[in-house]
C-alpha cells in the first residue's frame, strides 16, 4: 500500500453515454445504471461507458501512481471476452504523474483541491458479456486491494420463454 492510494478518493460511474468535453469536464447521461440489457440478436450487451476517478490530496502530489480499471466476473476474475481481435481482457492499466492543479489562482487554493486522473471507456457496440450475470469493475491504486473501490452491475438477459408443461 502506498501513501497515495490510501489517500486517494475513488469514484466509479457507470453511466449510458459519458465523455470529456473540451474544458476537461466530464458528462455523464443517464449515470448510476446497475443493470445494462443484452441483445440476443447480436449476442452482445446494450451500449455503456463507465468512468473511474482518482483523486489525490495536495498533500502527496506531485506523484506517479498505478491506476488499473477491471472489469470482474462474478467469481472476481478479469473478464475475457470473445471478440473480432481475439479474447482480451477488460482491463486497462496507466501510470500517470498527478500534480496540483496548475491554475492562475493562490497556492493555497492549489492545495485545497489536489489533483485528480480519470479512466473512460464507452462501449458503444456493447461486451459479450453472460446474460443474467453479475459483474463488477474494480478500481484501484498502485495495487493496493484493501482500498479498491467497486461497482456491481447485473447483464439482464432477455425474458425467458413461455413454459408449457
Amino acid at each position: 500500500m502506498s501513501e497515495a492510494s490510501s489517500a486517494a478518493r475513488l469514484t466509479i460511474v457507470v453511466a449510458d453515454f459519458i465523455n470529456n468535453d473540451g474544458s476537461g469536464k466530464t458528462n455523464i447521461l443517464g449515470g448510476g445504471v446497475s443493470l445494462i440489457g443484452f441483445d440476443p440478436m447480436q449476442g452482445v450487451t446494450n451500449r455503456f461507458a463507465v468512468y473511474a476517478h482518482a483523486e489525490f490530496p495536495s498533500s502527496v502530489l506531485p506523484v506517479e501512481v498505478s491506476v488499473e480499471l477491471a472489469l470482474m466476473s462474478g467469481d472476481d476474475v478479469v473478464v475475457v471476452p470473445g471478440g473480432p481481435m481475439g479474447p482480451q481482457a477488460v482491463r486497462v492499466a496507466q501510470t500517470p504523474t498527478v500534480d496540483r492543479v496548475q491554475l492562475p489562482i493562490p497556492v493555497s487554493m492549489r492545495d485545497h483541491v489536489g489533483g485528480s486522473t480519470n479512466v473512460i471507456l464507452d462501449f458503444q457496440n456493447g461486451l459479450p458479456l453472460a446474460p443474467n450475470g453479475n459483474y463488477e469493475f474494480r478500481l484501484q491504486v498502485d495495487g493496493d486491494a484493501e482500498n479498491e473501490v467497486r461497482y456491481p452491475f447485473v447483464v439482464v438477459g432477455p425474458p425467458s420463454g413461455t413454459v408449457v408443461g
